[in-house]
């Protein structure tokens, strides 16, 4: 059954964190600092060949609750080559950012062109240790716009109909989702079009220096 989220929905503001500076792409030289409540700063960028370990690390610290949610069972290490290919984009139609805090990955967010050209897939996870500060949510963002600037025009995911902090992020983004649920899963459907509209609470949405989530 598909249903469409409402637009009552109840925002995720507990704990967000505050972005600070100005976003600039080209050329992979984007990077942004993110600040939390409790004082942590992180950095946002797009991922590189060189965090091929630090991915890897990443995957290895998170608990088998986290690894199931991500990839809907266990899968306790990543193989070589799978690491590689998560740390290889084109920019274009397979991009990927990383909250990164000193020389470690807390957040990892991707998204992968479709066939028809017009569709991506979207998928995230967030350190045990850094979940609940919204960071699911920045990543969300920040990829929605860069794929909208890339031409592509929805986004869609799925995940565990038991997840339900992934159905909220996406319940509060503003990009008019979809839901359907089929035996355990949810699918979701991102109109990234609705970016225009969406709630301008961030530096991507609103293009200023300064913004709290």
């Amino acid at each position: 059954m598909r249903t469409a989220a409402s637009t009552s929905s109840k925002k995720l503001r507990t704990r967000s964190p505050e972005v600070v500076g100005e976003a600039v792409v080209a050329g992979r030289t984007w990077s942004q600092m993110v600040k939390l409540t409790n004082g942590s700063r992180l950095v946002l960028r797009p991922v590189k060949e060189q965090d091929l370990d630090a991915l890897i690390s990443f995957h290895e610290r998170l608990s088998s609750e986290s690894v199931h949610n991500r990839f809907f069972g266990s899968r306790p290490h990543l193989s070589l080559s799978e690491a590689r290919a998560f740390v290889t984009i084109d920019e274009r139609r397979r991009m990927a950012f990383v909250l990164v805090d000193g020389e470690r990955l807390v957040a990892v967010g991707r998204y992968e062109g479709l066939e028809d050209r017009k569709s991506a897939e979207v998928a995230f996870v967030v350190a045990d240790d850094f979940q609940r500060h919204g960071l699911a949510t920045v990543l969300l963002r920040v990829l929605g716009e860069y794929a909208r600037g890339e031409g592509c025009q929805r986004f869609v995911a799925q995940f565990l109909a038991g997840n339900t902090a992934m159905r909220s992020v996406f319940a509060s983004s503003g990009l008019a989702p979809i839901f359907e649920q089929n035996q355990g899963v949810t699918d979701v459907e991102l109109d990234l079009e609705a970016i225009d509209v969406a709630p301008r609470r961030d530096p991507w949405f609103c293009n200023k220096k300064e913004a709290h989530l």
